[in-house]
């Protein structure tokens, strides 16, 4: 047994340990995978490169390193996320710190954030009559989509809501780590409290909401079932689309458009989505919201780097009109 009473790693080398460690993993992760997860924990955990590990550079590890590693290696038998074990994950180039209250970043989540970038900067160009471009980051989770658009662009004003307080408490984490200045709140997007007399409304809305529907768990690993939190995952058994209605009802109540009407306003919305209902998501935001004046929508599926369909922009225009 790998990791009993007694550490299967005390006095091996390096290059053994890496060897014995994949082995062990692999009938649940494959080979390539269990190799690659062994490295990342190598490598994060311990300082140690793959050329360390094949030329045994540390043969020294210690008991107390083995015991670590040998105590990884028995969560990550158990299907636990080697992100959740080394307690962070890389995010557009930044590393985020993450626990089983907040769902792990994923490499397609970055294409999110390229694609808000885009239209910021492209209203920031535009002028917006000098004013700092607002953004609203809505199920924040680790913080990563609204800290990254902040650090990407210091000059925005950037909030996180969540109805997680768990959730908050590593979203202001990272972004007291990474020195980006967001404000998060406890708001749940079905029933935020209206804007206070004066405030301003949100240029960009984006968001990761909940999409999964139950049905597809059956197809899920169970390093996500087992660990990641089912209410950031999965959408209602009875409408799979709940959470991207609330969000349409926000650019009416939250966005911009809201507050400028005197001279006509925008609002762009920006959401991951669930392949498998495209369309339909689609056409749900291209659909005209509830306001007093005559608001343009417009609509479009995105790809992410796997050419998936994985996001709809929506831009809403008020034209102005009765």
């Amino acid at each position: 047994m790998l990791c009993g009473r007694v550490c299967y790693f005390l006095c091996m080398k390096i290059s053994d340990m890496f060897r014995s460690a994949c082995a062990e993993l692999a009938p649940l992760y494959g080979e390539s995978e269990s190799r690659a997860v062994v490295r990342r924990v190598l490598d994060k955990r311990f300082g140690l490169s793959l050329s360390d590990v094949y030329m045994d550079k540390d043969t020294s590890f210690g008991e107390t390193g083995q015991a670590e590693f040998c105590e990884i290696v028995r969560r990550l038998k158990t299907c636990e996320p080697v992100q959740y074990v080394l307690g962070s994950e890389e995010f557009c180039g930044h590393r985020f710190m993450v626990n089983r209250s907040v769902l792990i970043p994923r490499p397609e989540t970055e294409a999110l954030v390229a694609i808000c970038l885009q239209r910021l900067r492209a209203m920031e160009k535009g002028g917006g009559n000098g004013r700092r471009l607002r953004v609203l980051d809505v199920g924040t989770g680790s913080g990563c989509i609204a800290v990254s658009l902040k650090l990407a662009m210091p000059q925005l004003d950037v909030w996180g809501w969540d109805i997680s307080g768990e959730a908050l408490e590593v979203a202001r984490e990272n972004a007291r780590l990474l020195g980006a200045d967001v404000q998060f709140e406890c708001v749940d997007m079905r029933s935020a409290p209206p804007l206070r007399p004066g405030q301003a409304g949100f240029d960009l809305i984006v968001s990761n909401p909940p999409y999964i529907r139950p049905l597809e768990r059956e197809t899920m690993h169970c390093n996500v079932l087992n660990f990641e939190p089912a209410a950031a995952l999965f959408a209602p058994q009875d409408d799979a689309l709940c959470f991207y209605r609330a969000l349409h009802r926000l650019v009416s109540s939250h966005g911009r458009l809201t507050t400028e009407a005197s001279h006509g306003g925008s609002t762009f919305l920006c959401v991951e989505i669930n392949e498998a209902l495209a369309a339909e998501t689609r056409d749900l935001l291209e659909t005209e919201i509830s306001y007093r004046l005559h608001v343009t929508a417009r609509a479009s599926l995105c790809r992410d780097g796997f050419g998936s369909w994985r996001f709809v922009v929506a831009e809403y225009v008020l034209d102005g009109k009765q």
